[in-house]
């Protein structure tokens, strides 16, 4: 006799429904697994697709880089002080000798190069620099060439000032032959004119274009390949020829017999190729992702970056049927139909799935009570109907203070009517995008909230209650204004400055001074007073609310400061005051808000004191000290402002003047320069690692939810990245920030020009000068062991006499020293003496100055680069890299001079300074 679990079975098997069911399962199953195959596939695809026009953004974006630094490279040596006075004066040997010399040095150096002419007017090479595989040289004058019929000869001569040629890539010709081992070139000149606006010939920049194609393969294997089919590079001219072909027997076809073409071998997709700038085909003989150089100037050959993956490649990786799973189709049939047969004989236990649908709903009320997530739900009126219990630690409150209140009693009052109106809008269409709002908590303080949610209506559609969760974002939001207002810093220290140089009148700065305070940096009201020699009000000025003057002025012209000013003159120079009333019961500022408090600073520049300047500032924003840092500097800024006002107006020399503006000018350019290449992406820089910081928190409700409907971990994801030191990267994205930040600040104190008038001053005193100040430099004598260098003077007994800037010689020298003596601090060696050499005489009628000292010398890497802008040899924070570039342009730039260095490694180095005879002997 069958049990009743075989009997089950063969009722079932009886009924044709039953059989139904299995076979209308299998068919599903196989469209399924079909269609999961063919979706897979056209996936793929499209990411092919985006891969391989990707890659070659990313490629052209490499190429269009190093064709810039090429151009960079050649402006930089078109406008060498040799090259200047070369075509100036064609005889001057000397200067023809240095220029080789530097040529020489930089062909080296870069590596880039097969060769770098000087070509005068007439076509014939003056100068030509040979790379000679690594050993260069100057090619002597009999060796040199005519190049006045070549075309980029003839192209460039006809450009304007400024203007940059781009030859097309080809190959190499020398002697009228195509030059083996074969050297793709690309040409890039540009005119000279001499100063009387002749032309003078041209500079030409022959550039090996294999790097130009490497730097393209480069940057495509860099990216890597997320799909097993990746695409062959080829680089095309204007005409369809290979110049980076697959198969390097197809290259440089239109210079040789073979006549080899992509336009040849594959036409149809040439034709297209040809009329658009970039884009993607795929025909039968697979995809084809292009993109045209098209910014090549002068060069009417715009060259064609291409990614090829070829037919046969292409339709193995995308064919459904070569994606079909067919081992987890046969596994699904095999498994799932016996079951569909044994959960038609389970039936009859129904009864102990309603069960346990019963307990899930117990278990699934203990998750609600227990989410970390706050949760609300309210009725039609308002009322709150249920919250759990992170609702109620985060407000403070118990359930039944809560549960039947109106949600608006626990609203902040500034934003009640704000969600009133999107609450409104939330009944009507039952689904809410993110609203940020205020809630205020049981003690009386407010947070900000993120909120979204939805309604619940019955099976007629009538609502029922809402259903609600929100995260608190308050320190989100503290430090997104954070971010904002570090760029609004920048903002207004470098509008400070172009009001400094571009006033002329105290009381007009300072005016516009007070409206930019208020305006710009947010603090409700700010005011200034400038008192002259006798203490008495020149000039005052005032913005904002609660500032009213007249009791102040009265006190001062009655021989009374404000106590904070008298304590400013007794400490500090910035001072804040959060308890105002008690210091300065009189004073306009002591108004009756509570959040605010007075920020005070004097107006103070070379000992000499112009007046004060205080402001009412939110308390939050002097949480550190940074905003006391920008205060000092808008201060220091406006009493140096005021002080070159003050000495103009003594002076009235308007050639003083018009000095004084073109160095600040030039100087402020260089810092918003700067500011505007590495604050803006800083700040991007920053937000976005606060970004990744924030998302990876894994206490975040918000995060643990994204991460719950991706079935993602976020533990074992926080242990995976620590492992990868992810979050160390981060930190470092930030310090360098930090670091770039530094930089700016340094190039903006250094837009404060000093003296500006030449005087006939003793080359002595000023020699004498610098080592006293070299001497008495705090960190000079902490770090750099100045006290124990001997100084040997070697002046000679006739005393020289320059017409100069004194302080701008001493600022040259002074940098020198400095230099010097952190070298012979690097020094770690028993019985070393460390010693300084200054040297001054007339040779051939110019002033030299030298200094030497016996420290370790400088390499020649370091050589090649030392005046450059930003270098340094310093550890990060110990210099800007900016010293040796402001001397060289001081002696070679104002004053007509020279500045070399010449070092012998282990032994010495010495620093030469030429200024022209303009001196005046006593």
């Amino acid at each position: 006799m069958a049990d009743p679990f075989s009997k089950q079975i063969i009722s079932t098997l009886r009924r044709p429904g039953n059989i139904i069911v299995p076979a209308l399962l299998f068919l599903l199953i196989s469209l399924g697994c079909f269609l999961h195959a063919w979706l897979s596939a056209q996936s793929d695809l499209d990411r092919l697709k985006t891969k391989e026009q990707l890659c070659l953004n990313y490629g052209s974006d490499a190429v269009y880089q190093e064709l810039d630094n090429i151009r960079k490279d050649l402006i930089f040596f078109s406008q060498a002080p040799e090259l200047h006075i070369l075509l100036n004066e064609p005889g001057n040997e000397m200067m023809k000798k240095q220029l080789e010399e530097g040529l020489t040095a930089f062909i080296r150096s870069k590596k880039i190069y097969d060769q770098i002419r000087y070509i005068g007017e007439s076509g014939w090479e003056l100068i030509r620099i040979n790379y000679n595989s690594g050993n260069p040289y100057i090619v002597p004058r009999d060796k040199l060439q005519d190049k006045s019929k070549r075309y980029y000869f003839i192209d460039t001569m006809k450009l304007e000032p400024r203007k940059i040629y781009f030859s097309p890539i080809d190959l190499n010709i020398e002697h009228k032959k195509i030059e083996h081992p074969y050297k793709p070139m690309l040409r890039i000149a540009t005119p000279l004119f001499a100063d009387n606006g002749n032309r003078r010939g041209i500079i030409v920049l022959n550039y090996f274009a294999r790097n130009l194609f490497a730097r393209f393969q480069q940057e495509l294997s860099d990216l890597g390949h997320s799909l097993t089919v990746s695409g062959q590079t080829m680089v095309l001219n204007r005409n369809g020829f290979w110049l980076l072909a697959p198969d390097p027997a197809d290259e440089w076809g239109f210079m040789l017999n073979d006549r080899k073409s992509f336009a040849g071998r594959y036409p149809a997709e040439w034709q297209k190729i040809k009329k658009s700038d970039t884009g993607l085909i795929m025909t039968e003989n697979g995809m084809f992702s292009f993109k045209k150089l098209s910014s090549l100037q002068g060069s009417g050959d715009h060259p064609i970056l291409l990614s090829y993956i070829p037919a046969e490649q292409l339709q193995s990786f995308i064919s459904p049927l070569s994606r079909f799973p067919w081992t987890i189709f046969w596994a699904i049939v095999v498994i799932l139909l016996p079951l569909v047969f044994f959960l038609l004989v389970q039936l009859e236990r129904d009864r102990q799935t309603q069960k346990k649908i019963s307990n899930d709903e117990i278990r699934f009320r203990l998750l609600y009570e227990q989410a970390p997530i706050p949760y609300q739900s309210l009725d039609g009126n308002g009322l709150l109907h249920e919250v759990n219990q992170s609702w109620l630690d985060i407000l403070g409150y118990k359930n039944e203070e809560v549960i039947g209140r109106s949600f608006f009693n626990f609203i902040s009052p500034e934003t009640a009517a704000d969600f009133q109106e999107k609450f409104n809008e939330f009944m009507t269409h039952g689904r809410s995008c993110k609203t940020e709002l205020k809630l205020r908590k049981k003690d009386g303080t407010d947070i900000l909230v993120s909120f979204s949610g939805n309604i619940s209506t019955d099976p007629k559609g009538n609502f029922l209650q809402t259903h609600c969760v929100f995260s608190d974002v308050t320190k989100l939001r503290l430090k997104e204004e954070r971010i904002s207002h570090l760029n609004l810093v920048l903002k207004t220290i470098m509008q400070i400055q172009q009001l400094i140089m571009a006033e002329k009148n105290g009381a007009d700065l300072i005016r516009r001074i007070c409206d930019l305070l208020t305006g710009n940096r947010g603090y409700n009201s700010a005011r200034i007073i400038l008192l002259d020699n006798k203490m008495r009000i020149s000039h005052a000025a005032y913005s904002g609310s609660n500032c009213e003057l007249n009791l102040t002025k009265k006190n001062i012209e009655t021989g009374r400061l404000p106590p904070c000013i008298n304590r400013l003159k007794k400490e500090v120079k910035v001072k804040i005051f959060p308890d105002r009333y008690k210091l300065c019961k009189d004073c306009p500022f002591a108004d009756k808000s509570l959040d605010n408090s007075v920020m005070a600073a004097l107006l103070s520049y070379d000992d000499d004191f112009s007046g004060f300047m205080v402001v009412l500032v939110d308390r939050n924003l002097l949480v550190d000290h940074e905003e006391q840092e920008v205060f000092a500097e808008v201060a220091n800024d406006l009493a140096y402002g005021l002080y070159v006002i003050e000495q103009n107006k003594q002076r009235q020399k308007m050639e003083a003047q018009l000095m004084l503006t073109e160095k600040m000018t030039t100087i402020a350019g260089l810092a918003a320069g700067v500011a505007h290449e590495i604050n803006t992406p800083l700040s991007g820089i920053m937000q976005s690692a606060q970004i990744i910081e924030e998302g990876l928190k894994t206490d975040d409700p918000v995060n643990l939810k994204a991460a719950g409907e991706y079935k993602i971990n976020l533990d074992n994801l926080q242990n995976y990245l620590n492992s990868q030191n992810i979050f160390t990267y981060i930190k470092g994205i930030r310090d360098s920030a930090a670091g770039a930040a530094k930089i700016i600040k340094s190039l903006l104190r250094f837009s404060r020009p000093g003296q500006t008038k030449s005087t006939v001053t003793s080359l002595t005193d000023i020699l004498d000068s610098a080592v006293l100040l070299a001497r008495s430099d705090y960190d000079m004598k902490k770090k750099y062991i100045i006290m124990t260098v001997e100084f040997v003077r070697e002046y000679g007994r006739e005393t020289i006499s320059l017409s100069c800037v004194s302080m701008e010689i001493e600022q040259v020298i002074l940098n020198l020293l400095k230099n010097a003596a952190q070298s012979l601090a690097t020094v770690d060696s028993p019985g070393f003496k460390p010693r300084i050499v200054l040297r001054a005489f007339k040779k051939d009628g110019m002033v030299r100055i030298e200094v030497e000292d016996n420290g370790p010398g400088i390499d020649q890497a370091t050589m090649s680069k030392i005046f450059d802008p930003f270098f340094t040899t310093k550890d990060v924070g110990a210099g800007t890299g900016l010293g040796l570039y402001i001397s060289y342009n001081i002696i070679c730039g104002a004053y007509k001079g020279k500045l070399w260095v010449e070092s012998s490694p282990g032994e010495k180095t010495t620093f030469f300074i030429e200024l022209p005879g303009r001196h005046k002997e006593s």
